[in-house]
């Protein structure tokens, strides 16, 4: 009897998961990731419930609400509000303000839950939860047990990445669909049989643009590594390389065209009209420090933890670039590892190809938190496998990490403003003092309006000014057409 052939193993990427004894996480560590994830939540649902609605978000609320119905004028008696609104609707839905795929889900939150602070920000609550579960499962794949909890906390107790899981904007469901995105994209390595997984992770990058579009960078960096992947599994010849493009999903292939013809024709009429995201004029002097500035939430640390940090973030950046380029040249190869690193080196390439050539600002705060989350998950990933010394000097590492981030969150805890749009709560009862004296301060009150700290901007958009407390004074509100914001003044 002749023998069987053996079943020729599939192509891969790198060996899969790792499975052993050793590598089983035990019940213990996953109890307490539970819990923090569940304290996580409880803390972004109850700031979604107290904190007002930001300035951004009545805007993007007053699109969804006036994009098929035209108010014109609205007027009520006795401490109510008298409205003029004339909103340019194409200017609202192609602007920077306008986070599409938020935009969308905050209609529908509206039209099934109604109109609160709440239910308008359910999506990004949502996401939370998402990003929590992909990230949990994306750490559990690529590190052992030993290291996976404090890599988790890392990853997820950021205070200024937290606060957009509780704001109606399209930050907190990028970052999450990103992760998904680079879930999949992991496994796709891998395993490269798995189809499925490819396909996500495409999808959901996609949906991260649309979510915000400072997230095209992250999708052009997919194509560009997830074309050096195939030429790697190919056998590194372009007949190969070749072969594979012609074997490739044609309707993945298809969706992607149709995409970047779309997103490209959207980010042209922004870039023209100035409104593709505000910027920093430095990635050096302007991205990182904000980054770090408002990863640390604004908080009076000393400056010697600043510079510290932003040493240790340009050190790490060094050490992962010569690790990579060692990995490649001893193995010819991507590890998956280094997937997330990988795709934050070549959306900081774009964005510097785009500042080149289109004058696009650099991004900086909240435009930019996707390279936060990028660059920390391609951090803690960077276990090394074969030496004990480093390994623990890797534990020692993101244990004090961990700690440092614990303790930073525990300073930035709060229910009552969204970094970024801190001082609106400051400035309120200033500009209500003024209007009860009677003052027609209009230096001051310009002065407000042009730093959007003005809070009753808000109320215009979210409550439609449609009444207003005993405590606050009547106003009249006016929006200028094609323009997106307020001018208000005391009736």
């Amino acid at each position: 009897m002749q023998d069987q052939p053996i079943p020729a193993r599939p192509i891969t990427a790198g060996p899969l998961p790792d499975r052993s004894k050793s590598n089983i996480i035990p019940r213990a560590i996953y109890v307490l990731t539970a819990a923090l994830a569940c304290l996580l939540i409880i803390y972004t649902v109850g700031k979604a419930y107290t904190t007002s609605f930001t300035i951004d978000e009545s805007f993007s609320y007053l699109n969804i609400k006036t994009f098929f119905v035209r108010i014109i004028h609205m007027q009520h008696k006795e401490n109510l509000t008298t409205i003029s609104l004339e909103l340019n609707r194409i200017t609202g839905l192609f602007s920077a303000n306008t986070h599409i795929l938020n935009s969308l889900m905050m209609a529908v939150s509206s039209a099934i839950f109604g109109d609160s602070e709440l239910s308008l920000r359910l999506p990004n609550l949502a996401a939370h939860v998402l990003f929590l579960y992909y990230s949990f499962k994306f750490l559990r794949h690529a590190l052992p047990a030993k290291a996976f909890l404090l890599a988790f906390i890392i990853v997820n107790t950021n205070p200024f990445v937290l606060d957009f899981f509780s704001v109606a904007r399209g930050y907190g469901l990028a970052i999450s669909l990103m992760m998904m995105s680079l879930y999949h994209l992991y496994i796709y390595e891998k395993d490269s049989t798995h189809k499925k997984a490819h396909r996500k992770s495409y999808i959901f990058a996609m949906l991260a643009v649309y979510a915000n579009f400072t997230l095209f960078n992250y999708y052009i960096s997919l194509l560009i590594l997830d074309g050096i992947l195939s030429f790697q599994l190919s056998g590194k010849s372009l007949s190969g390389l070749f072969k594979r493009f012609r074997e490739k999903d044609k309707a993945l292939l298809a969706v992607n065209i149709i995409f970047m013809l779309v997103t490209l024709g959207l980010l042209t009429l922004l870039q023209k009209g100035k409104q593709f995201y505000v910027g920093s004029g430095g990635f050096f002097s302007g991205s990182i420090p904000s980054l770090i500035t408002d990863s640390l939430y604004r908080k009076s640390y000393p400056v010697y933890i600043f510079r510290t940090i932003y040493l240790c973030v340009l050190s790490a950046a060094s050490i992962l670039s010569i690790g990579l380029c060692t990995t490649i040249y001893r193995h010819h190869r991507i590890n998956g590892k280094f997937i997330p690193f990988i795709l934050m080196l070549f959306s900081v390439l774009s964005c510097w190809i785009q500042h080149l050539l289109c004058k696009t600002p650099f991004p900086e705060s909240r435009t930019g938190i996707y390279l936060v989350v990028l660059f920390t998950v391609g951090v803690v990933l960077i276990f090394p496998s074969e030496n004990k010394y480093w390994q623990k000097t890797y534990i020692l590492s993101i244990a004090f990490a961990a700690v440092f981030s614990v303790a930073n969150l525990y300073r930035a805890v709060n229910f009552k403003y969204v970094l970024g749009w801190e001082l609106v709560i400051r400035t309120f009862p200033e500009l209500l003092s003024c209007f009860e004296e009677g003052r027609t301060d209009i230096t001051r009150f310009e002065e407000w309006k042009a730093r959007w700290k003005c809070r009753l901007c808000i109320h215009t958009g979210y409550e439609f000014c449609q009444s207003t407390t005993d405590s606050q004074p009547s106003f009249r509100a006016h929006t200028i057409p094609g323009y997106q914001y307020h001018l208000i003044f005391p009736v």
